[in-house]
């Protein structure tokens, strides 16, 4: 049985094709890069087949050539044209992130309270132009301060819109005046009705009261804050319940922390905490609760800058795979 062979002409197609559609067009949406490929396809078969047919001494008529010029400018058009759309659709939807990015860096805070016996400093990066990590510093009033970290399951857009979502309502809760855990169940109910279950966020908040010295929280399903005093003695701020949004029936507690003078809040999202490096380093809770010990007399913003520089340094130096967000408060 003789062994079916490819000719050179086929085999120059099938690459070109290959290349095509998983190389240079790979980015292109699926029906313009199907295009792209046929006309693909076609840039290399006719031109091959007529340098074979040369190669070979066969003589090429007028019909031929003509048909091969045919063919080599309908490629050429579509390629040009469909090349153009998809470029413009794409120009227009990185335009579209741009601004989508930009309203949503108006919804984190454009600075940070000063003064008053409490010292901010905060940190974001999206790992895409629009994310689902949040953070926020809302004083209620001479004395209080709401302090919120908020990890909204999912990425990009979806995760954006639900963290607008839940920053206006969560807002609103909070200047009601009620307590941490009706916030947390209003929260929770709110999200529950409008969302599906896969739609849910981890979130940390507190009421910090500098002129009692004391922080009220709950902690709904987020990493571990901490409070690191000045002697570097870590307290978990654990007590709360599930994410928001996940579970309709969920219940939520609240804890009340003293403050010393010198103490300082830590939040922040699982960006920093479940970094994880090629070699499969990663920042084991253990080892960021003794980081944090140890780097307890640096300044909020110089903690913070040390904190990154070690997440960087345990991804190779790469950019971040996840939303990292940061916040500290310390108390004077």
């Amino acid at each position: 049985m003789r062994k079916a062979t490819l000719t050179p002409q086929t085999k120059a197609a099938l690459w070109a094709i290959f290349v095509a559609k998983y190389g240079a067009y790979s980015w292109m949406s699926k029906r313009r890069r199907n295009i792209m490929t046929i006309a693909m396809g076609i840039y290399v078969i006719v031109p091959a087949n007529l340098v074979f047919k040369v190669a070979a001494g066969q003589e090429i008529s007028k019909a031929y050539a003509w048909s091969f010029l045919a063919l080599f400018l309908i490629a050429f058009l579509m390629h040009q044209f469909f090349l153009s759309m998809e470029l413009y659709a794409k120009k227009e939807y990185e335009d579209e992130m741009g601004a989508a990015a930009q309203v949503q860096k108006t919804l984190l805070p454009s600075g940070l309270p000063e003064g008053n016996g409490v010292t901010f400093a905060s940190y974001f990066e999206s790992s895409r132009d629009v994310g689902g990590d949040y953070y926020d510093v809302i004083p209620l009033d001479d004395d209080r301060y709401a302090l919120v970290v908020v990890d909204v399951s999912g990425k990009g857009v979806p995760a954006s819109l639900l963290m607008a979502t839940l920053r206006a309502l969560l807002r609103d809760f909070l200047r009601r005046n009620i307590k941490l855990t009706e916030v947390a169940l209003q929260l929770n109910e709110a999200l529950s009705q409008d969302t599906t279950p896969e739609q849910y966020a981890t979130m940390f908040c507190g009421i910090l009261d500098i002129r009692q010295k004391t922080l009220d929280y709950f902690n709904a399903g987020h990493v571990t804050p901490y409070i690191v005093s000045t002697s570097g003695d870590l307290r978990k701020l654990e007590t709360g319940g599930p994410p928001v949004g996940m579970l309709s029936f969920s219940q939520y507690e609240q804890e009340t922390q003293t403050i010393a003078p010198g103490d300082r809040l830590i939040a922040y999202t699982d960006g920093i905490s479940d970094v994880a490096g090629p070699d499969g380093t990663s920042f084991t809770p253990e080892e960021l609760e003794q980081f944090l010990a140890d780097h307890r007399k640096e300044s909020p913003d110089d903690l913070i800058q040390s904190v990154l520089a070690r997440v960087k340094e345990l991804s190779s130096g790469g950019d971040f795979d996840d939303d990292v967000t940061m916040l500290v408060a310390e108390v004077g």
